[in-house]
């Protein structure tokens, strides 16, 4: 009866029919002119099976065909060409590159089992998988190996976002008397970082390093996800987190227990039901129609929940089918230009007790004799303090390339190494350094450092900088550069200037190692043809670089020198460089020190030389 037929599958077929001339192999149950014909079982379709789409069964049936020749009539003898390989018992030949590729295009598939030819190609871009004989085809990732256990033995060969990310990756191995994992040591390791912060995942028992990555109705530390129960939305309490039981359909809530670690393939998650131990793939519900019903029938043969029978396939793939495909992608060079993706981008300004700038907090040091420390105190990697407050509480003065309580944490930063060389001896320079942002007009700038230079005595010596960034983290969406400044420091005239553009910028710490040959007098980089109109400047070329910048007069900033600076606090004989958190940048005469140069130097009595 017509009302028994299911109109929203595809009729099948009772033959597939092909040309008899591009598959010579194939025996055909009955032939038609130049086609032969055979049953659709013959061909892998299923009569107790319903197809949905036409392209259903085409992806059926196409393994029959592999075999197939493309073209009529082609009477090139092909077994004279030894670069070619011929499929059992077919007249198809291949190139010998296509051999374990990855994709069958033999009908017997012998192509992708001849293991021992794969290795006799002399191709040095194939590779061998570990504990395998075959030699596998470029076309194919080193991620298709097959992961093995000893992958895991040893520390250095575990990816570095999973140390320290309360999953134990490693068995424990003995140092020191004591068992050690991937785990170990990791009470100060900052959940929140560039690799976990916006990746779908909870790795702050509190859910920190995902807030305000997407748009959810739940407030802080309550994961937004849908009641298995009744398939409601729900605010799941943090403490409700990862405590071992399914609260969440598709156990997002506890995606540590179907959790998989791949030397090759990262770290894989996949679906949990929710009163069994059944992980299930994400591409079995993920990839299905959405018109696709399931039913009892599916629960056998493949995992799938049992609460997931008869659900709407749309309204489940919506819920469930979010969560960055479920894996942590390792970092490769060949992401090295948009990894982390961009959407992890974390644009929070620096504004605790923290903050970049020079701390307003006012502090006495004392001077004492042997302190007996707390032994948590020995964490700190550099100086202590006692601050003179109410409490008289000790601190740890952080060097700037670390912060924290216990300067247990690293800044992004520049590191730069800086090397002087000068043809004059007598001269005395000096250096300004500052880290700018390239992606408006304003060229913000991040930090900043002062060298004064004497070649007499510090030629060829080099100097570390650390420059930070003005938000922690930094953004990483955006652009930055160094710009180098040279004055002659007696006149305070300016001489020339340098430009190095940071690469990689989602690298967390860039080493940069320059070398600057200076002149003694101002080089003639005013070029007639500048396409910059400097306003308040003079428009002036790069040693370095091609690019040209416009070189602003005191009071001014900008690309253009189009941008008014005000409360200068610089002495009157000094050089107004800019302005930095409010504050003024000021470049101090030969004479003179301090942050405003209004301090001055006071040399002791037959210093210097030559009646100097």
């Amino acid at each position: 009866m017509i009302s028994e037929i299911n109109t929203n599958a595809v009729l099948l077929p009772d033959f597939i029919c092909y040309d008899r001339r591009l598959c010579d192999f194939l025996s055909s149950t009955f032939s038609y002119k130049s086609h032969g014909c055979r049953k659709v079982d013959q061909m892998g379709l299923k009569s107790n099976t319903e197809y949905l789409t036409w392209k259903s069964i085409i992806d059926a049936i196409k393994p029959s065909f592999y075999g197939c020749h493309t073209r009529f009539n082609d009477p090139v003898d092909y077994s004279q060409y030894s670069s070619l390989y011929q499929c059992q018992n077919t007249s198809k030949y291949i190139s010998k590159h296509r051999i374990v590729d990855g994709i069958n295009d033999c009908y017997l598939k012998d192509d992708e089992q001849d293991y021992e030819l794969s290795c006799l190609l002399n191709d040095s871009f194939r590779f061998k998988c570990a504990n395998e004989t075959q030699c596998k085809s470029p076309i194919s990732k080193s991620d298709d190996c097959p992961s093995t256990e000893s992958a895991y033995q040893n520390i250095d060969t575990i990816l570095f976002h999973q140390i320290c990310d309360r999953y134990v990756d490693i068995l424990p191995q003995l140092i020191n008397g004591q068992n050690h994992t991937d785990e170990t040591n990791c009470e100060n390791w900052p959940c929140n970082n560039i690799y976990t912060r916006c990746d779908g995942f909870w790795n702050f028992p509190n859910g920190e390093d995902e807030e305000n990555c997407h748009i959810s109705n739940c407030s802080r530390q309550f994961l937004d996800c849908i009641s298995p129960f009744n398939y409601t939305k729900i605010c799941l309490p943090s403490h409700q987190i990862q405590n071992g039981i399914v609260d969440c359909l598709g156990g997002l809530d506890e995606l540590q227990l179907c959790r998989i670690a791949s030397y090759y393939f990262g770290i894989t998650y996949q679906f949990r039901c929710l009163n069994n131990t059944i992980c299930v793939e994400p591409l079995t519900i993920c990839n299905l129609n959405d018109n696709y019903s399931l039913d009892i029938q599916d629960m056998y043969g493949q995992n799938i929940c049992h609460e997931w029978i008869y659900n709407n396939m749309t309204g489940l793939k919506n819920y469930i089918c979010h969560i960055n495909t479920f894996r942590r992608v390792a970092f490769t060079l060949k992401q090295s230009k948009t990894y982390p993706r961009m959407n992890t981008e974390m644009t929070d300004p620096v504004t605790n007790s923290e903050a970049l700038e020079p701390s307003t907090r006012k502090y006495t040091m004392l001077t004492f004799g042997k302190l007996h420390l707390p032994s948590y105190w020995k964490r700190c990697r550099s100086v202590y303090g006692l601050l003179k407050n109410e409490n008289s509480s000790l601190a740890c003065f952080c060097p700037p390339n670390y912060y924290g309580n216990f300067c247990q944490y690293q800044n992004q930063r520049v590191s730069l190494t800086l090397t002087l060389l000068s043809m004059s001896r007598s001269a005395i320079y000096s250096i300004f350094i500052k880290l700018i942002d390239d992606d408006n007009n304003q060229q913000e700038i991040n930090s900043y450092e002062q060298i004064m230079y004497v070649p007499k005595s510090e030629c060829g010596q080099p100097f570390n900088v650390y420059l930070l960034y003005s938000t922690r983290p930094k953004r990483l969406s955006k652009n930055y550069s160094i710009h180098i400044d040279v004055y002659d420091k007696s006149s305070l005239k300016y001489i020339a200037s340098w430009y190095f553009k940071l690469e990689f910028a989602f690298l967390p710490v860039n080493r940069l190692a320059v070398l600057l040959k200076l002149r003694y007098t101002e080089l003639n980089l005013r070029p007639n043809d500048c396409p910059l109109k400097c306003k308040q400047g003079t428009c002036l070329k790069y040693i370095n670089d091609k690019k040209f910048f416009c070189q602003c007069n005191p009071g001014w900033s900008g690309m253009f020198c189009h941008i008014p600076l005000y409360s200068n606090n610089c002495s009157s004989d000094s050089i107004w460089l800019g302005n930095i958190y409010n504050r003024s940048i000021c470049m101090c005469p030969l004479e003179k020190f301090g942050p405003h140069c209004l301090l001055k130097h006071s040399c002791p009595e037959n210093y210097c030389e030559n009646n100097g």
